[in-house]
């Protein structure tokens, strides 16, 4: 994770805490209304109901354990299987992307607060939904929905992501066996600098052919490292030296002139218009993250 938006689903918890209210009220009405004992998974879902419709973190890793130790003790896989399936059919994913229900993952995505990929920062993940047609970003399940069916539909295990980073990177990991940074919950703990070997000052950086530069990427803990892992994000930020070259130049370009007098207005609005770069809004841009880092790395000190 690269792009941290905490309460990214503010606005749409209340909505979507009744739309899964609902599925999960309509079901114990049904088995309710049944003759004979209820299954297993109807008390599971009641013991869970509380930590799935939550936004905390701390409840999901809750649930997902009750939900381990149940298939512990019954060391069965017939049961686990039987469960499962029961489970997500009641919190039913498929469904909630069909267009055509009246609240579905469109009118969901379109609330989101990101506008790019908070996995890798250099895709989109807009969307553009009318009723029954359009398109938006895939949903990564944090948690896996294929292990952990329970929090197929809990808001805050929704992650609006590229398809690179879900599908073809991501796809069935484990998140709950080793701890990844979450973007809702965790601080933006991966950076990036410009460097060639040892050499990282900026104006000796600036003198090395670019051809021997490479973005090196920086963790602050073992979760950072898990995700850059994940995500490949040190390989694939390589590809992005050229952007980061030319933006370092442009900022040392724009110190230069601020030092020797030769703009007269304001630093702050030539500044945005000189590198089209706002630092204060580095999240909503594609590689903002990145060109935040290097303007910190080639700020010259004035």
């Amino acid at each position: 994770m690269i792009i941290s938006v905490p309460r990214n689903w503010e606005s749409s918890e209340a909505e979507h805490r009744e739309y899964l209210r609902t599925i999960l009220r309509e079901y114990y009405n049904q088995v309710d209304d049944m003759v004979g004992p209820p299954s297993y998974t109807y008390y599971f879902l009641k013991r869970v109901h509380r930590l799935i419709l939550s936004r905390s973190l701390t409840h999901y890793r809750k649930s997902i354990s009750l939900l381990e130790n149940a298939i512990k003790q019954k060391n069965n896989n017939e049961f686990k299987d039987c469960i499962f399936r029961e489970i997500k059919k009641v919190v039913d994913y498929e469904s909630f992307c069909d267009k055509s229900q009246k609240y579905n993952a469109y009118t969901l995505c379109s609330k989101s607060k990101l506008r790019t990929c908070p996995y890798c920062n250099h895709s989109y993940s807009i969307t553009t939904y009318e009723t029954g047609r359009g398109f938006r970003p895939s949903l990564d399940h944090f948690y896996d929905k294929a292990r952990y069916p329970h929090l197929g539909l809990s808001l805050y295990n929704l992650v609006p992501s590229c398809s690179s980073c879900n599908s073809s990177l991501k796809n069935t990991k484990d998140f709950f066996k080793d701890d990844h940074l979450h973007p809702f919950f965790d601080d933006e703990e991966i950076q990036f600098r410009i460097k060639s070997g040892n050499i990282i000052n900026p104006m000796d950086i600036i003198r090395t052919p670019i051809t021997s530069l490479k973005i090196e990427t920086l963790y602050k803990s073992i979760k950072a490292k898990n995700s850059d892992s994940v995500f490949l994000i040190n390989e694939r930020y390589q590809y992005f030296i050229y952007e980061a070259y030319n933006f370092a130049l442009a900022k040392l370009d724009f110190d230069e002139q601020i030092k020797n007098n030769n703009l007269f207005i304001t630093r702050e609005m030539k500044e945005k218009t000189s590198l089209r770069f706002d630092i204060d809004n580095y999240k909503h841009e594609m590689l903002g993250k990145l060109y935040k880092d290097i303007y910190i790395q080639f700020t010259l000190k004035l």
